[in-house]
């Protein structure tokens, strides 16, 4: 699986810095939905920055990109959610020009790897938000507080999410 994703130069990047490449190596099966570079390219200014200096974030994230066993395009149909390595649900909509998981959009499907397949998409897609942070976080933010902590100061969702991203700069 990895020689596949280390072809997509930031997601290979990011699979280094989570600490991931073991585990995406190991026997599988695993389906795994790569953003293409451009899709990095479209996050929010310093998003990516904060996610490759927060391992815990980052590997949230990824493994949010991850669903255990093989899933091909064929099998996604029909499908309303997968549950991913992360944890939560990934919403799935089938239509007829295509997949799209959570807010992305499969441009390519079923490259097969060693041990699973790789469907690449459009967009970085970001789990859902957990439970905000107690008040009194450390100065490093705790990966229960990802990722909405690792967004921008200057592109905040909401209040919550501008103190919780001062607390992530050590603030």
């Amino acid at each position: 699986m990895v020689p596949g994703i280390a072809r997509r130069t930031t997601i290979g990047t990011a699979v280094k810095a989570a600490g991931l490449v073991d585990t995406l190596s190991g026997p599988g099966p695993f389906t795994v939905f790569a953003p293409t570079d451009a899709a990095f390219a479209k996050l929010p200014p310093g998003t990516l920055d904060n996610l490759l200096k927060n391992t815990p974030a980052l590997k949230n994230v990824l493994l949010y990109h991850v669903v255990p066993g093989e899933l091909m395009a064929a099998d996604l149909a029909g499908k309303t959610s997968l549950v991913t390595a992360q944890g939560s649900a990934l919403p799935v909509v089938s239509t007829s020009s295509g997949v799209k998981v959570d807010s992305a959009t499969v441009v390519k499907a079923d490259i097969l790897c060693s041990n699973g397949v790789i469907h690449v998409i459009d967009a970085v897609m970001l789990p859902p938000s957990p439970a905000p942070c107690p008040s009194s976080a450390a100065t490093t933010c705790p990966a229960q507080c990802l990722p909405a902590a690792c967004m921008p100061a200057a592109n905040p969702a909401a209040s919550l999410q501008s103190s919780v991203q001062a607390r992530c700069n050590g603030k």
